[in-house]
């Protein structure tokens, strides 16, 4: 009984440690441009199972290389809708201080 809970504990084990590396290896190829990192955050998370995985998590990129694209295509598109020289609004004129009435 207890040597069927070990294998299943085992194959628990293993399934997990193997989702965590697909999905590093998967986010890493999304997030880094250079496949010699995506590489070491897979081989990170294979040498140490879960703690690869929570370390990947801390160190990983914020945005993926199609979130970097798509805002530097908005700041570009930003810089061409905008004139290159705005003029400096005219300074409004002085206003009088009111004179008092002598009583």
């Amino acid at each position: 009984m207890f040597a069927l809970v070990e294998i299943w504990l085992v194959a628990s084990f293993l399934v997990a440690w193997g989702g965590v590396v697909a999905a590093v290896v998967r986010d890493a190829h999304a997030r880094v441009d250079n496949p010699s990192a995506a590489r070491a955050a897979a081989l990170l998370a294979v040498v140490l199972p879960v703690v690869g995985g929570a370390l990947w998590l801390c160190l990983r990129p914020a945005e993926t290389r199609l979130d970097r694209r798509e805002r530097r295509l908005v700041i570009s598109a930003y810089a061409l809708d905008e004139p290159r020289s705005v003029p400096a609004p005219a300074p409004a004129p002085a206003v009088p201080e009111p004179q008092q009435a002598a009583a």
